[in-house]
């Protein structure tokens, strides 16, 4: 986790990665953490897990 860093401000989500000002995001997916995983609690921060409405499916396989 050391790419990822904490903004100093209150944010609406964190910056993966910076895109070319032309560039659009196609696909993404959310990563469940492993259940050993230790998730470090930053004080004063809120998190929510939203529920996916959308079937999970094998992106390698098609259809």
């Amino acid at each position: 986790m050391d790419s990822v860093f904490q903004t100093g401000r209150a944010t609406l989500g964190v910056r993966l990665t910076r895109m070319e000002e032309d560039a659009k995001v196609v696909t993404m997916a959310v990563v469940e953490p492993e259940p050993d995983e230790i998730v470090e609690e930053i004080e004063g921060v809120e998190t929510t897990v939203v529920e996916s409405e959308t079937p999970e499916t094998d992106p390698t396989t098609e259809e």
